[in-house]
């Protein structure tokens, strides 16, 4: 016995690229919280020294810098990118 597939005569013949990827996405990855896990490992590990920099608003709408920095286990906030420069460049001196 043949099964079909028929499709309504009011949808588009082509769908959005936007729909299309994520068709085949699956709705949870299981295998990511184990990823985390084992890139903080080997960044433990191995030394990683990376800075992280990113910012965010505010309260009042201002940017704040927030730099992280691992061979110390710290984390800072600066009120602008000039004092950020300021800070690394005394931290690779």
């Amino acid at each position: 016995m043949k099964a079909s597939v028929s499709t309504p005569q009011n949808l588009p013949n082509s769908l959005p690229e936007s729909c299309i990827s994520d068709v085949n996405r699956p709705a949870f990855n299981l295998f990511a919280p184990v990823s985390k896990v084992l890139e903080k490992l080997l960044n433990f590990l191995g030394g990683n020294t990376e800075i992280k920099i990113s910012q965010a608003l505010d309260s009042t709408g201002q940017i704040v810098w927030y730099v992280y920095d691992p061979s110390t286990n710290s984390n800072l906030a600066f009120n602008s990118e000039t004092s950020v420069r300021i800070w690394l460049e005394q931290r690779y001196r």
